[in-house]
């Protein structure tokens, strides 16, 4: 791992202009519903010990290098469907830096965690638009455009009008005027504040 490390500073010291942050990295938990994903050779909790040891190695880098963390997070809500445990051990790894959180699927108590606790923006994909996943149109109505950004996850996740096709970063439309007609603002606001978000925090 110390070796994985040290080459991804090196990538970055040999051409610094081109790295705009660290990740995706992360927390996954969902592999006890995700047979194949990791060795059954190794216990669940050892899993998660692993994890978490890779994921502050990376966090150090980004700190050293003043560079903002991409972070995947995914729990297992297989069994509980209100399980937010990645979610909060993720949190509290990063609330102390600054980045987005990929893909963001926190429940409410996670999304009023993370408001308080945290500079991170919110990425928003196209699962917002699953019938299912009104926690995620709550979440879209309480966190402050200015700490919003839109990604697609393409080819996975296509918008609830594609689903079973390939997703494409076009896709991206949709989840932009659902978010205006969640906060009753125009598509062009939200396009261009979250345009400009994401120019901040990488710096592009």
């Amino acid at each position: 791992m110390v070796n994985d490390i040290t080459q991804l500073e090196e990538i970055y010291r040999s051409n610094s202009e081109k790295v705009a942050g660290i990740g995706e990295c992360g927390l996954d938990f969902f592999f006890n519903s995700n047979p194949g994903f990791t060795p059954p050779s190794i216990p669940p909790d050892q899993i998660k010990i692993l994890q978490k040891k890779l994921f502050q190695a990376q966090i150090d880098l980004a700190k050293k290098l003043n560079l903002p963390l991409v972070v995947h997070c995914r729990d297992d809500r297989s069994k509980n469907p209100e399980n937010s445990e990645c979610w909060q051990t993720a949190i509290d790894m990063t609330k102390d830096h600054f980045g987005v959180y990929h893909c963001y699927s926190g429940l409410p108590q996670t999304t009023n965690y993370l408001l308080q606790t945290t500079n991170f923006l919110v990425a928003f994909a196209a699962n917002i638009t699953y019938p299912k996943n009104e926690y995620l149109r709550e979440a879209a109505k309480i966190i402050p455009l200015e700490r919003i950004l839109l990604e697609t996850d393409s080819p996975f996740l296509a918008p609830q009008s594609k689903r079973g096709q390939r997703n494409e970063p076009s896709s991206v439309k949709e989840i932009a005027r659902l978010i205006a007609n969640l906060k009753g603002i125009t598509f062009e606001t939200v396009s261009n504040q979250t345009t400009e978000n994401a120019k901040k925090i990488f710096k592009i």
